[in-house]
């Protein structure tokens, strides 16, 4: 696509209402202090905490 002479990519994702709560609460799980070392680096994706 380009858009104002610029090129550029798009991907457009939804989450639907019944799948809202999995989700945040794998969002705030990986998202959390405890999931990351003392270099900032996490400690474990976002993928092991939608499983």
């Amino acid at each position: 696509m380009v858009v104002k002479g610029e090129s550029r990519d798009t991907a457009w994702f939804s989450i639907i209402s019944p799948e809202w709560p999995r989700i945040s609460a794998a969002l705030t799980a990986w998202l959390a202090p405890s999931n990351f070392d003392e270099a900032g680096q996490q400690r474990r994706r976002l993928e092991d905490f939608r499983t």
